[in-house]
């Protein structure tokens, strides 16, 4: 019979890897390191394996061996210095060998602690074993900490609470049929949210297709692990697939577009209602701070504040003078009001217009002025703040504006909104010469000018600037000044570029460099060509024709300079979308 200790000696275990992929990042977030016994037999499977583990004890055993096994592949493969490797470790094999064995373990292996993540399993009941101590010593060590196949078993979100996990693990089970089902889709959105507010990293194992991937990332999941990303592999060489475009989603704008996010419930009282009532409220719902006031329609006509009244009754002989008076006495008639329509960024602009440093800490979210519920502004921040970070991820490192994935979104946003807009494509014209003669700093510089001449000339809050990526840049204009904003762009860049020049360059209108085939030639100066697409909703055009075109219009700019810009015929439109 088969024994773990033959398995060992015979060198018979083997370490597979499959990675765990972020959305917007060209290499892995991490890769989980997954045994398996030898092949073409009952045994190369995980779960027989260590089923046979368990039932002869051999648990501790085996588990330290692939730990072990897991650190000495990783290192050998070299593998991406920012990816983690994710090991699985049962609570009882953890709680027995302890923190110290693990930590010596990533000396050995030459293997910074933070790159390391005990994935602790649920595959058996850990009612008796205490972990908190031991995840906090491997958290202060610096080795990460993940609770695996969420749900899937016995402690779930107890387990999640007590431990305050670095990542959290969804079993694949609640991935199946997540397309088709708007139920799992919001219990997932729920878990996205317990995780921002705990400050785990949320990753889906189990994401099987494409169409699930593309499901996730429109839930705002931004780490996936399964089948639609990679098989598990002996090497860390993995081709990954491109990411499925994410759907028409919000979350590029505070992860919910509409402010009906925020309501939360809380009673009211109409204007007419004496401030006794009111006092009573806010005598059993200690938690409560302030009550809005609407009418028999539910419109919203005031606020009345807790402090405000207490304070009333405090004074002598208030509690017989406002007692029976009505709530219309006391309540602020002026509250911020917030349409539910609204998005988070749309909001925040409106509180700061408000320019109140005395702004209460809540607002009054409502429907076509019908009170729908209490927003609170630290969420709104929370949202704002993660939505800036999220922006930041992808943005471009030089110039700091919105990268491929952004730039991708909004076009789709724009689309969806069924309103005009201008696509432009920003280009410059020789610019690879200049930066093989002057150097890839000079090139640099150039290109944060050009950044700065856009943000300075073209920047709109309602129009959209993004980088591409070395000297292209992609615009979405929706002020109706656009074409204005494109011709003084224009002349500021022909003033601005001859700071980049020596004397003598200028003045013979060009640099001297060599061209691809090794001839010395006079390359001219940097002019800049921007290509226009306009786009209605009768053009009828998606997002790729649309692109198409707009490569179409960067190459006719790039051809004749002597306009400020090149707007792609409407006729070559519809017959693109055609």
């Amino acid at each position: 019979m088969t024994s773990i200790e033959q398995l060992l000696a015979d060198n018979h275990i083997s370490i597979l890897f499959q990675p765990i992929v972020s959305a917007g990042h060209a290499s892995p977030l991490g890769y989980e390191a997954l045994a398996r016994g030898p092949q073409f037999t009952p045994y190369f499977s995980a779960g027989a394996l260590f089923a046979l583990a368990r039932a002869t004890a051999k648990q501790t055993l085996l588990e330290q061996h692939c730990l072990e096994l897991a650190l000495a592949r990783f290192q050998q493969l070299a593998s991406p210095s920012r990816s983690r490797l994710f090991v699985n470790l049962s609570p009882s094999v953890l709680f027995q060998i302890g923190v110290n064995p693990i930590y010596q373990l990533t000396q050995r292996y030459n293997l910074a602690p933070e790159r390391l993540v005990i994935e602790i399993t649920e595959q058996q009941s850990q009612e008796e074993i205490p972990l908190s101590n031991l995840v906090a010593e491997l958290q202060h060590c610096g080795i990460g900490v993940a609770l695996d196949d969420l749900g899937s078993a016995f402690s779930g979100l107890r387990r999640w609470m007590e431990l305050k996990p670095d990542y959290v693990k969804l079993d694949r089970c609640f991935v199946t049929d997540i397309e088709q089902s708007t139920q799992r889709q919001r219990f997932v959105s729920q878990l996205i949210r317990l995780a921002q507010d705990t400050g785990s990293q949320f990753i889906v194992e189990g994401v099987e297709t494409r169409s699930q991937w593309q499901c996730l990332l429109g839930l705002g999941v931004r780490h996936v692990q399964g089948f639609a990303i990679a098989c598990p592999a002996a090497d860390l060489a993995i081709e990954l697939p491109e990411m499925p475009p994410i759907p028409h989603s919000e979350i590029w704008e505070g992860n919910l577009r509409k402010m009906r996010q925020f309501v939360h419930p809380v009673p009211t009282l109409t204007a007419n209602q004496p401030c006794q009532q009111a006092l009573e409220l806010f005598n059993t719902q200690l938690n409560l701070q302030c009550i809005p006031v609407v009418d028999a329609q539910g419109i919203a006509q005031g606020l009345l504040r807790r402090e405000q009244l207490l304070t009333r009754f405090a004074e002598r002989f208030g509690h017989a003078l406002y007692s029976r008076q009505p709530v219309s006495r006391l309540m602020d008639p002026e509250p911020i009001l917030i349409e539910s329509s609204l998005d988070p960024l749309q909001v925040s602009q409106q509180l700061l217009e408000q320019n109140n440093l005395d702004m209460d800490s809540w607002f009054l979210i409502c429907e076509q002025g019908r009170f729908l519920g209490l927003g609170y502004l630290s969420e709104l921040v929370r949202q704002l703040t993660e939505y800036k970070i999220r922006m930041a991820q992808h943005a471009n490192p030089l110039t700091l504006l919105p990268g491929n994935v952004p730039i991708h979104m909004a076009i789709e946003q724009a689309i969806d909104k069924q309103q005009a807009f201008y696509l432009v494509y920003c280009d410059l014209n020789h610019f690879k010469p200049y930066n093989d003669v002057c150097g890839y700093d000079r090139g640099d510089q150039v290109i944060c000018q050009l950044a700065d001449l856009l943000r300075h000339h073209v920047g709109h809050p309602h129009n959209f600037l993004g980088h591409l990526g070395g000297d292209d840049f992609i615009l979405i204009l929706k002020a109706s000044d656009w074409s204005g904003r494109l011709e003084r762009l224009q002349h500021a860049f022909q003033q601005a570029r001859r700071q980049f020049y020596r004397e003598a360059d200028w003045l013979r209108g060009g640099i001297e460099g060599l061209d691809r085939d090794g001839n010395k030639r006079l390359f001219p100066l940097l002019t800049l060509a921007i290509g226009v697409v306009a786009w209605s909703d009768d053009s009828d055009m998606n997002r790729s024709q649309l692109i198409d075109a707009l490569t179409v219009a960067k190459k006719r700019a790039k051809q004749n300079q002597t306009a400020s810009y090149w707007l792609f015929d409407c006729e070559e439109v519809a017959l693109l979308a055609g």
